[in-house]
């Protein structure tokens, strides 16, 4: 879930909203790293910014969930983020077993390293040798900030297996069903369109058979 030190930012948070030089003179951190964590909490929705000198403070649903209110304690134990929780199964296959590792290792990192989501486990499994092939898959769960960020990753990592994790319902407001069908259009013309090209027309037109079912 979270790391260590969003964790002890949340708590101290909980006492009020504090500035960035605040929170490291408390945490004891270099502030570049601050900095960073800081931005994967408002990525999450689980903090927000104000202010000037800009300030920091939990957003009242994880108060809520944390300490509760006149109603009682909140329902939960950990902080629930808001977005929407994926879990992917990304396999692997190869003739070399240093390649299968660095292509998973590959995808790993840009899946940290991409603002638009907050990587929440990933493990990759020991690589298995099969008559000379070697196989190995990854099992990432990770928070999008949008169901378009998810299909952009799922066209991008080609998973296996697709697990949505949380919320319950998923609304799409018309702007956002337009652009996820505008991008899955674009993917599936490009896909189209490097399969032709790997082609010859017998082959083609055997392809558009099956893919409009011609008689």
């Amino acid at each position: 879930m979270f790391s260590d030190i969003q964790r002890k930012i949340a708590m101290i948070l909980l006492n009020g909203p504090k500035t960035v030089m605040e929170l490291q003179q408390e945490l004891d951190v270099n502030g570049n790293v601050l900095l960073s964590e800081l931005k994967s909490m408002i990525k999450t929705k689980t903090i927000d910014k104000f202010g000037h000198p800009t300030k920091y403070r939990l957003k009242e649903s994880i108060k809520k969930a944390v300490v509760g209110d006149e109603s009682g304690p909140g329902p939960v134990h950990e902080f629930e983020v808001e977005g929407i929780k994926i879990n992917f199964i990304i396999e692997g296959q190869s003739t070399s077993e240093a390649l299968i590792v660095e292509k998973l290792k590959g995808i790993e990192k840009r899946m940290h390293d991409d603002r638009e989501i907050v990587v929440e486990k990933c493990e990759i499994a020991d690589v298995e040798e099969v008559d000379g092939v070697y196989n190995a898959y990854m099992d990432v769960v990770f928070v999008a900030v949008s169901m378009r960020k998810v299909l952009a990753l799922l066209f991008a990592t080609g998973p296996s297996v697709v697990e949505v994790l949380h919320p319950q319902q998923i609304n799409l407001n018309m702007g956002e069903a337009q652009d996820i069908l505008m991008d899955v259009s674009e993917m599936v013309h490009s896909y189209t369109s490097y399969i032709l090209k790997m082609k010859n027309q017998k082959e083609i037109d055997e392809f558009n058979k099956k893919l409009f079912k011609v008689d």
